[in-house]
């Protein structure tokens, strides 16, 4: 609604259409709270607290995402394309576009019909018509995601209607998720290894989805997601907690800092939303035991003749692709070396405290050896000169004691430094 509004009206022919209109100067609106949010971002992407979440990089997401809302031509493809998957399905209701109709600003839809999850008057419907249709959307969910890897992404309750022939509409396609057939696979494995309870698998497959930090902890990052498989994986499916587990698998996730794939974060949230839905229909649902049916399904697929016939196709292609490129490649190298043109580039990463103490550690013992030359040639000026010795009896030089000293206190600095950062006697 506050990108557009929605009209109910008639075409010539006496059809009952929808026809959302975008609003005047939303695009100068939208640009101008994006440009706020970046900025917001940036400041955010300071503080240690917030960098982990990567500020900036949801920011620039979400304006791609509120870009592609704002054509409507986008939003008409997605139509057809879930018109298309789902056009032997009677239980699901997705409206159709009139093309002639619709522009980058103009979508117009066939009207249906029907109440919304967040209207009251559903109220009015037996148990069983409402855990019929709790199941049979989430079903359309499943299917979208696991079997055609195109899902609606924001199914709230003011985006689902209970139609009147008891079949279920979704409304607005503007925001839409897509897995590729590799990250379906990733997100397969987690599911199963947490059936399994196999923790070694889930603990690969997340790193090999997210991105991690160099200092991960991999012993106490194992042992937390072993808790949290074993608080999740003895639950009765019946009473499972898809969003307790989703949001504690995220904390985990977060906790250790590692950054997921924006496609996780979304399918993530989509579930979670789902399963809110879902228990507006029916206050006892429970999103792990429809996919019970999934959880064979999965195993099959992933042990296909078909998708293991992909996979080594997709192999053959990359190894080509690497066998053609590499001749090339070598050759450019030995080229930029035989011209003295090669130079290797290095991206060191949180090597500032080491060098700074690397640095410190060679001007002390720079400054203790030349100050202790100063000392041993007696150069001037001296603190006890010839012919009047003090209770030391023998000449100081005075540059090569205040040198001593500074070298011997900057020496006790980085041994404290050093000590305190905990790296002193800790074993590789």
């Amino acid at each position: 609604a506050s990108i557009g509004q929605g009209h109910a009206a008639k075409l010539m022919d006496g059809t009952d259409v929808v026809v959302k209109v975008q609003h005047t100067g939303i695009e100068r609106t939208v640009d101008t709270d994006l440009d706020i949010l970046h900025g917001l971002a940036q400041l955010a992407g300071m503080l240690d607290e917030f960098r982990p979440y990567q500020p900036v990089s949801l920011a620039q997401e979400l304006a791609k995402t509120m870009k592609w809302e704002l054509d409507f031509e986008r939003e008409f493809r997605n139509i057809q394309q879930f018109r298309t998957m789902f056009d032997h399905d009677r239980t699901i209701e997705i409206p159709e576009a009139i093309q002639e109709r619709c522009s980058p600003r103009v979508l117009t839809m066939r009207r249906i019909d029907g109440l919304k999850l967040s209207d009251k008057d559903r109220r009015n419907m037996s148990r069983a018509q409402l855990e019929k249709l709790a199941r049979r959307g989430a079903n359309a969910y499943l299917k979208m995601i696991f079997e055609h890897g195109f899902y609606h992404a924001d199914p709230h309750p003011g985006n689902l209607l209970i139609c009147e022939n008891g079949t279920l509409g979704l409304l607005d396609f503007g925001m839409v998720g897509r897995l590729s057939e590799s990250m379906r696979e990733d997100i397969e494995s987690v599911l199963m290894a947490i059936v399994t309870r196999d923790v070694p698998l889930l603990a690969t497959v997340i790193k090999r989805m997210g991105d991690c930090p160099l200092d991960l902890d991999e012993t106490s990052f194992s042992n937390d997601l072993a808790d949290f498989v074993g608080q999740y994986s003895t639950q009765e499916l019946s009473n499972f907690d898809m969003s307790g587990a989703l949001r504690d698998f995220v904390a985990i996730v977060r906790q250790y800092k590692i950054t997921l794939p924006k496609e996780v974060s979304l399918l993530i949230k989509v579930l979670v939303t789902l399963e809110g839905s879902a228990r507006l229909l029916n206050p006892s649902f429970s999103l792990m035991e429809i996919m019970r049916p999934y959880q064979r399904l999965l195993m099959i697929k992933k042990l296909s003749p078909s998708r293991q016939f992909r996979k080594m196709r997709r192999l053959y292609l990359q190894l080509e692709q690497l066998a053609e490129q590499t001749p090339q490649r070598v050759s450019n190298i030995l080229e930029q070396i035989q011209k003295g043109k090669f130079d290797v580039h290095l991206d060191h990463r949180r090597l500032g405290p080491t060098v700074n103490r690397l640095v410190l550690g060679m001007m002390t013992s720079a400054l203790f050896l030349g100050s202790s030359f100063l000392l041993s040639y007696k150069v001037p000026p001296l603190l006890f000169p010839s012919g009047n010795e003090g209770a030391i009896g023998y000449d100081l030089s005075i540059l090569g004691l205040t040198g001593c000293t500074i070298s011997i206190m900057l020496g006790l600095r980085l041994l404290w430094a050093v000590r305190k950062s905990g790296n002193l006697d800790q074993k590789e």
